[in-house]
């Protein structure tokens, strides 16, 4: 049944938000603003991106942050492999040493994208939660796929599910 199933990815999503390593999760809130214009200008309704390890979510929002691991409603978070090895301690580095303000124009460059079809947005000062997050890969060695700054629909489409039958 749907309540089972439910029960079970919970049972799993726990699981995964206690491990040492990081994991990737994406945040899906169908219905609230951010994920409508996520639908409408990516095509999913994956509206953020962040790390978790053991109990702790690192992502972007107006600063780089950490935040317990139940902020967000396990119900719409979909957890992902980390396609390089990051540590606890390598996101607590970046708390203390990441200058980096929120791209409220990048995030508003995604609409405007899809309006005009354009190939590639122009990259402004801030960081939206996507950018930081292929930031932090990359310096941790992930060949980066993207041609121009991804969305977490883009990551969606290149990693790997944590849980694979978990997959949104």
């Amino acid at each position: 049944s749907k309540f089972i199933d439910r029960e079970r990815d919970r049972n799993i999503n726990k699981r995964i938000i206690g491990m040492s390593t990081a994991r990737l999760f994406i945040l899906h809130k169908p219905g609230s603003w951010s994920s409508r214009l996520a639908k409408w200008a990516t095509g999913s309704t994956a509206m953020h991106i962040g790390f978790v390890v053991d109990d702790k979510l690192f992502d972007m929002n107006l600063l780089w942050r950490r935040r317990p691991s139940d902020y967000y409603s396990p119900d719409n978070l979909v957890f992902y492999q980390c396609p390089v090895e990051i540590t606890r301690e390598d996101l607590e580095l970046e708390l203390d040493t990441s200058t980096d303000v929120y791209g409220f124009l990048d995030y508003s460059f995604f609409a405007v994208k899809r309006i005009f079809s354009l190939g590639k947005a122009p990259s402004f000062k801030g960081k939206i939660c996507s950018e930081k997050v292929l930031d932090i890969l990359v310096r941790y060695g992930w060949r980066n796929p993207f041609k121009s700054t991804p969305s977490p629909a883009d990551f969606e489409k290149v990693l790997t599910p944590a849980v694979p039958e978990l997959a949104k």
